[in-house]
């Protein structure tokens, strides 16, 4: 979220034609940070990308923080208009595919 608040639950959604990111949790620090136990849940959403260029990530929150402190992921659906970018589209720096099997 980017209200700077906590515990923010984002679950069966639509996000039409976001321009960068569909996900970006972040904590009062303005550093994409969340404390654990009060970490946001973005589940069940589909979100389509309008940008022609996409960056490589859909969601944005501190990959280099303890998972415990990562927002609760799952069961979502990101589309992208530039067809080109399906299979680079993911999270953390990585492709999805690669985040879900390391994660």
């Amino acid at each position: 979220n980017n209200f700077g608040g906590h515990n923010v639950r984002h679950y069966n959604n639509i996000y039409g034609y976001v321009q960068s990111f569909c996900l970006a949790a972040s904590a009062a620090s303005g550093k994409n940070e969340q404390y654990p136990g009060y970490i946001d849940q973005y589940s069940g959403n589909a979100c389509t990308i309008n940008s022609k260029s996409v960056d490589g990530n859909w969601g944005m929150f501190a990959c280099q923080t303890s998972q415990a402190a990562w927002p609760i992921l799952g069961n979502n659906t990101i589309y992208v208009r530039n067809a080109s970018f399906v299979n680079k589209v993911g999270l953390c720096n990585m492709a999805e595919k690669d985040f879900q099997s390391k994660y």
